[in-house]
């Protein structure tokens, strides 16, 4: 469930829940449909949206913006408890400044005839939901696509209209639409609008806000979720719009088909050794804990052992529960064996990702080995297996949030850290308690980050830096520990950035972390780990040099992690780790290059890590992490495009940009995001209306932008200052930077930008950067 987009649930999970509670506040409350709610009392004079958009000609990226937000107008009446069910092309409506707002019926209207967006099980009289006002925002954006409506309706002829809405198909809107606008609609928005026109209201989308979140992914680029809804329809759309793909995907499709014969003789083999354990339970114990055990530290599956890796951990699952079925007497090793079990099973629900399943088994595991280690006092074991299961506890409870979440999490977490001290204190040459006492105070230091607590955080960090350090130079040769130590002093550099005066301790510590992997004897300083550890450091070296002002001490370090990255690439050129962190380090060197005013190798750079993105986001369209490497990438080709004078181009990108960030999720998108967004979308501002060879138009009032400019320069505002409003929101309070970054200038004249920074200059402490 971790991997699965939120809007494929809200396709996978028909019929929504949302519509029985919207019926029954609807009777609650006894509105009729076509009941209005108060508009604000500042709104304004109010245009439907399908004339205004004709008026002013606008393009159909915009058409669709508007759009979204109505949808999400509608969206919010719903979770309010209402269905309009006589939602019309004339009720929905855009004030001035271009905010979506309800247009009231005409009072002689009949409020049972039909039209183009009466949804079909309303002339079949069926009961009305919200899949009701979702048709009939699909009937509006099909006549905003093509100026007219979706279906043949006849006022004056009851019957044929019934007939039409029920039965007629509508045509697709790439073909019904004017000739200027096919070329920007394409089978991703047929698809989209013709989801929404379903004659099967559990066909559609499942709300308003789904079908606003699929057209995000439409402005994104990624694959949609209306149409088809096999993953090879998905798959087949995609390929169509990166014609790349074919040729990559025929190649690996024959090194699949070998791999697949591997994988089959592997499972077999595998199942064998299985079955042959069966016949002895020592040895099936002994099989299965130690499958287990490196199935569940596996913190980093690759996508090629996913399914073969859930069904172990699955078998092994089963296992464990006919293990504790099997151990439910009193005897010393009944209980030993059922609290093995136990936490087994807690262990692989989290692996599975069943967090809350794995929360619960590590509680009960907890609990059996705390009186198992006063029945044992002496004896490490139970002890040792106590802290493991509070420290499982601990990650099934954290969210990677802040506030309570996190503080649920930091409270099993302490009582680990003092389980493991007292054992590597009691036993200082066993290796294996200090390096499990480090890792809890290396989780420890990122919770306590969360929470504000720097200096808990630090001296979490330092501990843990301590520890490990010390181990890497008793076992030079041990990679793991090398590796671990310098993952510390990363986390160690983060937390000593967030303050002002910690940039020079976090630039020692992320020096002292490079030291410690160059100073890797060998053979093992040729393992890929300690290249790919070197590589990371490096670019979070480049970073704040970079931040810092050392532009050529950042294009030195980051070089030398791209080369790294290259020799990891070349001899696993599928392993996603090494694509993104070449990806990130290319965009970096493609900004330090630019800024140095080389742009054609800044060029060459953005060229090399285009692929690499594009492959990421189509193989993982939800991962946060490659989104923003991809629109990071298109912000970059964007600078350069307006310094190179070519403004049309440079607004796609910063418009390819923002609606990547704009299609992350709003739980995904970080503080970070928020803030990036707004400075692609006040760039792009700037260069609507602007000419090739001119300069981007900083005045909405310039006499050269036309209506449609003026109104697109508005959307384009409006969504920028929201996006600062949710960075704020996150936790990036920094009216200074808000103050003076010269990206936001195109903003500073709004009326909604201004009070949002006074809101800014009276609250109290600006906080920790994200």
């Amino acid at each position: 469930m971790s991997q699965v987009d939120e809007r494929e649930e809200s396709f996978e999970e028909r019929p929504d829940p949302l519509d029985e509670a919207a019926i029954e506040a609807v009777a609650a409350a006894a509105m009729e449909p076509g009941a209005v709610s108060p508009e604000p009392e500042d709104a304004g004079p109010v245009e439907p949206i399908v004339e205004r958009c004709e008026r002013l000609s606008l393009d159909v990226p915009t058409r669709l913006r508007l759009f979204q937000a109505c949808c999400r107008m509608i969206h919010g009446e719903h979770q309010r408890g209402r269905i309009l069910g006589d939602l019309t092309a004339p009720r929905l409506g855009l004030t001035a400044d271009d905010e979506p707002a309800e247009i009231p019926p005409l009072p002689d209207l009949d409020p049972e005839a039909l039209d183009a967006c009466t949804s079909p099980e309303q002339v079949l009289g069926e009961p009305l939901t919200t899949a009701a006002d979702v048709y009939a925002l699909g009937a509006i954006l099909y006549e905003l696509l093509t100026g007219r409506a979706p279906v043949d309706v006849d006022p004056s002829d009851p019957s044929a209209t019934a007939k039409a809405i029920s039965e007629q198909a509508p045509e697709r809107p790439s073909r019904a639409a004017p000739g200027d606008r096919r070329a920007a609609i394409g089978r991703d928005l047929d698809a989209i609008v013709l989801e929404a026109l379903r004659k099967e209201p559990e066909r559609r989308y499942a709300s308003a806000a789904a079908l606003a979140d699929d057209l995000d992914a439409s402005f994104a680029g990624l694959p949609v979720r209306a149409g088809r809804t096999s993953e090879w329809g998905r798959v087949a759309r995609f390929i169509g719009r990166r014609k790349w793909v074919v040729g990559v995907s025929t190649a690996a499709l024959l090194g699949m088909i070998g791999w697949g014969w591997w994988m089959i003789h592997r499972t077999r083999d595998l199942t064998d050794q299985l079955d042959r354990a069966g016949e002895a339970a020592a040895g099936t114990q002994r099989v299965m804990a130690l499958m287990t055990d490196r199935l569940t530290d596996d913190e980093e599956p690759t996508d090629d052992d996913g399914e073969l890796r859930h069904d172990l951990l699955t078998a092994a699952r089963e296992h464990y529960e006919r293990v504790l079925s099997a151990n439910s007497g009193e005897a010393p090793e009944a209980k030993i064996d059922a609290a093995d079990a136990k936490s087994r099973i807690a262990a692989i629900d989290l692996a599975l990702d069943h967090k809350a399943e794995a929360a619960g088994g590590y509680l009960t595991a907890a609990d059996m080995w705390r009186d198992l280690a006063y029945e044992h006092l002496g004896d490490p074991g139970p002890a040792f297996r106590l802290a493991e299961a509070r420290a499982g506890l601990s990650r099934a409870l954290d969210a990677g949030t802040k506030g309570s979440a996190a503080e649920a999490a930091l409270a099993p977490l302490e009582l680990a850290r003092e389980n493991y001290r007292v054992l590597a204190d009691s036993q200082p040459s066993e290796s294996l308690y200090r390096r499990r006492l480090a890792r809890v105070l290396y989780d420890e230091a990122d919770l306590q980050r969360r929470l504000g607590k720097t200096s808990a955080a630090l001296a979490a960090a330092r501990s843990a830096v301590s520890l490990l350090e010390e181990l890497a130079w008793t076992r030079p040769r041990d990679v793991e520990t090398r590796v671990a130590a310098s993952a510390a002093f990363g986390r160690l550099a983060r937390i000593l950035g967030d303050r002002d005066d910690g940039l020079r301790g976090a630039y020692e510590a992320l020096n002292r972390a490079v030291l410690l992997l160059d100073a890797t004897p060998e053979p093992a300083r040729e393992s890929p780990r300690i290249a790919f550890e070197t590589a990371c450091r490096l670019i979070d070296l480049a970073e704040l040099q970079r931040s810092a002002g050392g532009v050529q001490p950042a294009a030195a370090t980051i070089a030398r992690a791209s080369l790294l990255l290259d020799g990891l690439l070349v001899k696993a050129p599928d392993d996603v780790r090494y694509r993104i962190e070449a990806a990130t380090a290319l965009n970096m060197e493609a900004e330090i290059l630019r800024a140095q005013g080389l742009r054609d190798e800044a060029t060459a750079r953005l060229d090399r890590a285009r692929p690499l993105l594009d492959r990421l986001v189509a193989e993982h369209p939800t991962e946060r992490r490659y989104v923003v490497g991809l629109a990071v990438s298109r912000g970059v080709r964007g600078r350069m495009l307006i310094q190179a004078g070519k403004l049309p181009e440079a607004l796609k990108s910063f418009q390819g940009a923002a609606d990547l960030l704009d299609g992350l999720k709003d739980q995904d998108r970080e503080a970070a995001d928020a803030y990036s967004l707004a400075c692609n979308l006040s760039l792009g501002l700037t260069l609507i209306g602007a000419k090739e060879g001119g300069k981007p138009i900083e005045d909405d009032a310039d006499p050269s932008l036309t209506p449609a400019d003026r109104a697109r320069r508005k959307v384009y505002g409006r969504r920028a200052v929201a996006a600062l409003r949710q960075a704020v929101a996150k936790g990036w309070n920094q009216p200074d930077l808000y103050r003076n970054d010269p990206v936001l200038d195109p903003l500073r004249r709004r009326d909604d930008f201004r009070k949002l920074m006074i809101e800014l200059a009276a609250s109290p402490e600006p906080a920790a950067k994200p």
